[in-house]
């Protein structure tokens, strides 16, 4: 899986209970075409944000990604012109739909 370090990051709030909010912090997304349609105008991403999951043997090894929340963007063609030999392109062109910019990128186990 492909994940981008987004600039500013991402938040959202999960209520713990009647009284009590967490605000979680996400520094990471990535995106999947769900339903890509060859040759479609417009592509359906779902965006996937959370953060690095390392492992416990060795904090520096990235393990996998952990899923925060998620939400959908709808790009045309015309966005995503170059996306098709490059998944980067898509990455980049979402995180600009949604006011965010991708820093760097990396690969990591998909454990979701």
């Amino acid at each position: 899986m492909i994940l981008g370090k987004i600039n500013p990051t991402a938040k959202t709030q999960i209520q713990k209970n009647s009284f009590e909010v967490d605000v979680k912090e996400v520094q990471y997304m990535a995106v999947i075409a769900r339903p890509y349609v060859l040759g479609a105008d417009n592509t359906t991403f779902e965006v996937i944000f959370g953060n690095l999951v390392y492992s416990t043997d060795d904090p520096t090894i990235v393990h996998g990604f952990d899923r925060v929340f998620n939400t959908q963007v709808n790009l045309s063609s015309t966005e995503l012109e170059g996306w098709g030999e490059d998944d980067v392109v898509a990455l980049e062109a979402v995180a600009s739909k949604i006011g965010t910019v991708v820093e760097s990128t990396l690969n990591v186990p998909y454990n979701n």
